[in-house]
């Protein structure tokens, strides 16, 4: 019998040595799950803040862009005023040379007609 009483002792000793081991890992477990919680409650809440940082980048955006139209209609009546510029100058010295022409001839014809007396 003492034989089959440490055959009973090495099954207590290798049940208990079982039931030690599955203990010691489902602690790891559940330490592994608390830490897993505290990490996805941390994911959700820098979520949320990152939620609010987009739409504040987006209302920016949007203020850019309109911003942006705006300074383009601007530089578009800008580059239009030169335009008209450049073009008005080109009328202008073309009508400077036609008046100065004209003149010359009036003044020719004039002293033509006229005399050397004034009359």
């Amino acid at each position: 019998m003492n034989n089959n009483e440490d055959q009973k002792c090495e099954l207590g000793q290798s049940l208990s040595n079982r039931v030690d081991a599955l203990e010691s890992g489902m602690r790891a477990v559940a330490a592994g799950h608390v830490q897993l919680v505290a990490q996805m409650s941390e994911i959700t809440v820098t979520l949320h803040r990152q939620d609010g940082l987009i739409d504040e980048n987006a209302e920016q955006l949007r203020k850019l862009l309109a911003a942006s139209s705006e300074t383009n209609g601007i530089v578009r009546d800008i580059r239009d005023a030169v335009t008209a510029g450049r073009v008005l100058r080109g009328v202008a010295s073309w009508l400077a040379g036609a008046i100065i022409t004209a003149s010359a001839a009036w003044l020719a014809i004039k002293g033509v007609f006229v005399g050397k007396d004034g009359v």
